[in-house]
């Protein structure tokens, strides 16, 4: 019964206690004879932490403040035993111009890197190493960085403007999210073949089709797909 106090708790924030207490039994004998499992992260935290999400969706803004922030509610996260889906596409590329500063920003992929160093020190729930996915939009001027030298587990988030590229055997354009001018064009093949070495490679590499998931995203009034779980199998909410 302790793995249902968290489940009593949340209802009797909306259900009157005899309504509560139906739920509590009905869940109850749905996990005694194994029709259905809770998720390892309600295992671990039912009747400890309210925190009984499984994955959840991060994504941090251009500034220091939100990336070191997006940074600490990642591990925290991890420390309760959640697996984290973060998007780096609204990031400001490699040697952008910042305002004051002698030099130019160090990039998406460099700030990548201290999240999967947080990933890899801490242990998750205390039971197992932190799991994070990362995304970047195809359309980043990162892109290529993204997908030759990060060594994490990532998705690159692919656009139409790429898909229409392959169609056409063409490019499509690279654009800066810190203003939304186009930097450059890809080529569009050229890019799917670095994703396919990737991938042949065993280096963690996977494919998002971000404006696909858009298209049928049942919640769009309330939030969008940027990334997905850290095993694929769903878009997470922004």
């Amino acid at each position: 019964w302790w793995l249902l106090k968290n489940t009593k708790e949340l209802d009797a924030l909306v259900k009157k206690d005899k309504e509560v207490h139906k739920a509590e039994e009905a869940f109850y004998e749905l996990i005694t004879s194994l029709d259905f499992i809770p998720s390892s992260t309600i295992l671990f935290n039912a009747g400890k932490s309210m925190q009984l999400a499984a994955c959840a969706a991060l994504t941090p803004e251009d500034d220091t403040d939100s990336i070191f922030s997006t940074l600490r509610k990642t591990a925290l996260l991890h420390h309760s035993g959640a697996g984290v889906g973060l998007s780096f596409s609204r990031l400001r590329p490699n040697e952008d111009m910042i305002k004051g500063a002698p030099a130019g920003a160090s990039g998406s992929v460099s700030f990548m890197e201290v999240f999967a160093a947080e990933s890899k020190q801490l242990m998750k729930g205390g039971k197992q190493r932190g799991t994070s996915l990362f995304t970047l939009s195809a359309d980043h001027p990162d892109a290529q960085d993204f997908v030759r030298k990060l060594e994490m587990p990532r998705a690159l988030a692919v656009t139409d403007k790429m898909m229409e590229g392959l169609d056409s055997e063409t490019t499509y354009p690279i654009i800066n999210p810190h203003n939304g001018k186009t930097l450059r064009r890809e080529n569009a093949a050229r890019m799917l073949s670095v994703v396919s070495e990737a991938v042949i490679s065993g280096k963690q590499m996977g494919v998002f089709f971000a404006d696909e998931a858009a298209r049928h995203n049942p919640t769009a009034r309330i939030g969008k797909f940027e990334t997905i779980t850290p095993f694929g199998e769903a878009a997470l909410l922004l």
